[in-house]
This record gives structure tokens, sequence and C-alpha cells, in this order.
């Protein structure tokens, strides 16, 4: 299987490769664009696209609209590679960034939710890249 996975890896775009191995990095089972987006630094159009390219190449797998996820055979691969290719000081950044998306979306969802009691949240600084609306 590791041989199927890395001869697959390999006949990817530079990109797409880099993609995979931070989607790796997350800790959740699923994902959705925008937090691929957040882990990843490319636009969300742009990671749509290499979403779309991965679940082709049968890389990554949709479950629900929207929601992507890793078999688990692909997510130990490519956090392998991940391990290899991308030094700690990245993979903790690419994380730090994908954290504070998750932050600025759930400050946001409270803010509209409960705006008269955001004077008492601190405020959360908005990440490079706007939150999911």
């Amino acid at each position: 299987m590791e041989l199927a996975l890395s001869l697959s890896y390999q006949r990817l775009p530079a990109d797409r490769q880099r993609l995979l191995r931070r989607l790796a990095l997350h800790p959740g089972q699923d994902l959705d664009a925008h937090a691929a987006a957040a882990l990843a630094g490319p636009d969300l159009d742009t990671t749509w696209t290499h979403l779309r390219y991965l679940c082709g190449d049968h890389l990554l797998q949709q479950g629900t609209a929207g929601r992507y996820t890793l078999h688990d055979l692909v997510r130990a691969y490519a956090a392998s590679r991940a391990c290899d290719e991308d030094p700690p000081p990245e993979r903790r950044a690419a994380l730090t960034l994908l954290f504070d998306h998750y932050l600025a979306t759930a400050a946001t969802a409270l803010d509209a939710l409960y705006p008269a009691e955001a004077y008492r949240r601190p405020h959360i600084p908005h990440p490079a890249r706007p939150p999911r609306n």
C-alpha cells in the first residue's frame, strides 16, 4: 500500500503535495475547505481546486457535502511525509493558523448570535484570511 501511496504522492504537483501533508496535521476527523485553506495558505478558490483534484486522485474523500476526510492509511502516509519534508516550525505555524481560524470563526458566530454580550468577551483579532461566514 505504501508503494501505491508513494507513487500517487510523487506525481502530484508540489502545491498539492503540501496541501495533503497539511491536511494530515488536522487534529479532527474531517475538515472543510476553509480549514484546509487556513492550514495550507492558498486562497480559498485554489484550495477548492486542490481538494477536488485530491478527491479525484482518491487521496481524499468527501463524506458529506463540504466536508473532507483522509483514509487512515493516507493520513499516516501524509503525516510521515510532513515530518520528513516540513520543518517543525512550519508545521507548528500551519496549526497556529488553523487554530486562529477556528477561534476567529467562533468569535464571529458568538458576535452574531449574542451581539449584546460582545463587551463580555475579549476581542479576537481576525487572521490574515477572513473567517468563514
